[in-house]
């Protein structure tokens, strides 16, 4: 179905696996699954638990960020 590729990169010594489908990684998704981590695929869309006392619902924390970001 899809050829594996092994590519050895001499900066740095290591050993990659590439699958025919899957052109470009991220380096931190696969660092968490060389940890046995799951990633997750989806954005995560609720407010933080340290702004939850704040913001009712994911769109206020947005609004508000926005706010931020643009007053600046």
């Amino acid at each position: 179905m899809f050829e594996t590729v092994s590519v050895d990169t001499a900066k740095n010594g290591i050993l990659c696996n590439h699958t025919g489908m899957n052109k470009t990684q991220n380096p931190y998704r696969l660092q968490m699954i060389q940890q046995g981590r799951d990633p997750i695929d989806r954005p995560v869309r609720e407010v933080p638990a340290r702004f939850r006392d704040r913001f009712a619902t994911y769109e206020e924390y947005q609004e508000a960020i926005a706010e931020m970001l643009n007053g600046m």
